[in-house]
């Protein structure tokens, strides 16, 4: 079966131009990857320029921006699978597959490897963890877990902030970048930029044969790549797991400095007390 999108692609295919024909038969074949990849990607992956794929999908597809047509893409992927998928034990088919997939991550991401990531943590002067799209959510919550424990955190999710932020690290900062793929163009332009400051890098991704975890000081998987399926979209499934590789992370952190955390927990708690009454 085909989203809506790719059957009214398929539906103009007579009437397009050679270069609008390159780009939607790129899209009809790799609807699963569209969605998730930046314009320029798409682009250098038709073989034509941004400007011809902003064009098509303003003039051919009706949709005023390259990301608006993204976000229906994205959800008529998800209506497709959720068509698919609908039975009296989905929900037990989901509660299975996270499953596998945290013992996957735990059984991939060994201690010594956390602990070796929690002391480049420990050392680092300013952590700001890096996520784009999807990623960008477990970046924040990553920076607030961390910043509550009393350090110091920030999170770009921002493609530009990333390269400004990329611009102004120093040796003795740290960044945790989370990206699915490890290819992203914006983030690997950030990191590259990083680099060359001597800035450290933990990454988390999906990849181990990436762009990213060549940049990078440390790599922790977020298990392997799965088959190529949107999984209600393949944003929930990376994003728990991401989730969760930073909870790891935090706990064994936690293990290290429990005392120093306490205080800091304790501080947060009391502050946050004196502004809500309802709490006490």
């Amino acid at each position: 079966m085909e989203s809506v999108i790719t059957s009214r692609i398929k539906g103009m295919l007579s009437g397009l131009t050679k270069a609008e024909r390159r780009i939607a038969d790129y899209i009809i074949q790799n609807e699963n990857e569209v969605y998730r990849s930046t314009l320029a990607k798409v682009a250098e992956k038709a073989g034509v320029s941004e400007g011809s794929v902003v064009k098509f999908i303003n003039k051919r597809l009706g949709y005023g921006s390259f990301g608006k047509f993204k976000i229906d893409l994205a959800r008529a992927l998800v209506e497709l699978e959720s068509q698919d998928d609908i039975s009296n034990d989905s929900i037990m088919n989901l509660e299975n597959e996270i499953d596998n997939l945290i013992h996957n991550c735990i059984a991939i991401n060994k201690r010594e490897k956390l602990i070796e990531a929690v002391k480049l943590i420990e050392n680092a002067n300013e952590i700001c963890f890096f996520g784009l799209g999807t990623s960008g959510d477990a970046a924040r919550i990553g920076a607030y877990r961390f910043l509550r424990a009393g350090l110091n955190t920030l999170s770009e999710t921002d493609p530009h902030e990333l390269l400004i932020h990329a611009a102004l690290v120093k040796p003795d900062d740290l960044i945790i970048a989370v990206s699915y793929t490890g290819e992203t163009t914006e983030m690997i332009e950030a990191l590259t930029l990083a680099q060359k400051q001597n800035c450290r890098i933990i990454a988390i991704t999906s990849s181990i044969n990436s762009k990213l975890t060549e940049l990078s000081t440390l790599t922790l998987l977020a298990t392997s790549k799965t088959e190529n399926r949107v999984y209600k979209s393949i944003a929930l499934q990376s994003v728990l797991i991401d989730i969760f590789i930073i909870g790891m992370l935090y706990t064994v952190y936690r293990e290290r400095n429990h005392k120093k955390i306490d205080q800091y927990e304790e501080s947060v708690y009391f502050s946050i007390i004196e502004k809500r009454p309802d709490l006490r």
